[in-house]
């Protein structure tokens, strides 16, 4: 097990949030921040180590993940993937809920709160 990083909290003038005269508020890092969190607590150094290839990552509210799934890593491994994801379509146009998309000619994650209300 590991810790979660955490990030300074903002404002909507994008200001930092004092806690108390020591402390900043802070949440925590984000589906993306277990990659760093991984490499600085040296768990990623150690399943290197242990010469694991494949590494399953998911979010706590995917109910629809499969633990292990065979068939999953299976396909990455057959079609030599460095990354393979599964989703589901959003059900409603206003589901607060990320979506994959292109972004400069890159696929990656658009999270909900960056995907404006004209859209």
């Amino acid at each position: 097990f590991f810790v979660q990083t955490s990030v300074p909290s903002l404002d909507l003038q994008g200001k930092i949030l004092i806690k108390n005269k020591t402390e900043l508020c802070c949440y925590p890092g984000g589906n993306a921040g277990i990659y760093g969190s991984l490499a600085s607590s040296g768990v990623l150094s150690t399943i290197e180590k242990k010469g694991v290839k494949y590494v399953q990552i998911f979010t706590v509210d995917n109910i629809l993940c499969k633990l292990g799934d065979p068939a999953f890593t299976g396909y990455a491994h057959v079609n030599n993937c460095d990354v393979v994801v599964k989703a589901c379509p959003k059900v409603r146009d206003h589901e607060a809920v990320g979506v994959f998309a292109k972004r400069d000619g890159k696929w990656g994650v658009v999270e909900y709160t960056e995907i404006g209300k004209e859209r």
